[in-house]
């Protein structure tokens, strides 16, 4: 999977949101409500002007009926769950391969717990 910077994957959630919204027929207005987030919020989340807190995020998931790891952006071909994985690896230092791998395995048990 090609790396995605961390603008690139505020743009490419708010898109998901966007796009699981509107293919269940809900307003902004109406998820914002059921999720409890402002609509403003919301709209600024959609555009990448906003970040998504993971309390949002979880909030929106569970309107939208999906794990909230499913807002993520992810290949076509791939695996959500990849793309979140590889967004935390990004974020910590550098770490040897065999740290990577156990890291990707806790982090793939929290992401899947549920």
């Amino acid at each position: 999977m090609a790396a995605v910077t961390p603008d690139e994957f505020v743009i490419e959630t708010g898109r998901r949101i966007r796009e699981l919204r509107t293919r269940r027929g809900l307003s902004q207005a109406e998820l914002a409500r059921r999720s409890k987030l402002s609509i403003v919020s919301l709209n600024r989340i959609e555009c990448a002007r906003q970040e998504p807190s993971l309390r949002s995020l979880v909030m929106i998931a569970e309107v939208l009926e999906v794990q909230p790891f499913e807002l993520f952006p992810s290949e076509s071909t791939g695996d959500p769950r990849d793309a979140v994985l590889d967004a935390f690896l990004r974020l910590l230092p550098p770490t040897d391969p065999d740290t990577q791998l156990r890291l990707r395995r806790a982090l793939l048990a929290l992401v899947t717990t549920g």
